[in-house]
């Protein structure tokens, strides 16, 4: 596995907003690449294919490909879910996918950091 960054999509298993249905989801990291380390947890928000037109505040349409042939590996439409921030290990990431461009990664940063 190569080393995780900022904006890199990746797979650990967490919980769904309301702290339960644990299970193995796509994640955003959002801590800079240079915070990241073994000994520190890092933050990511989760991505979700649930989402409806119009985009609520909270979140951000990343781009797809039916092939995964885009930068983020995507397969299907998909939303960074903002307001779904997830603190987990270095060690927790069983897998990594794509790689967010940045001006949807711009706009990750300043939702998050727009909440309560």
């Amino acid at each position: 596995m190569s080393p995780l960054a900022q904006g890199q999509i990746v797979q650990a298993e967490v919980c769904d907003p309301q702290g339960g249905n644990r299970k193995l989801r796509p994640l955003v990291i959002v801590t800079a690449t240079s915070e990241i380390t073994a000994q520190e947890p890092l933050v990511a928000v989760a991505v979700t294919s649930r989402f409806r037109e119009p985009l609520e505040d909270d979140e951000v349409l990343l781009p797809w490909y039916p092939a995964g042939n885009v930068r983020t590996k995507l397969r299907k439409p998909c939303v960074a879910k903002c307001s779904w921030l997830c603190q987990l290990a270095v060690t927790d990431v069983v897998g990594q996918r794509g790689i967010v461009p940045r001006e949807q990664m711009q706009e990750i940063i300043a939702r998050v950091k727009t909440l309560p």
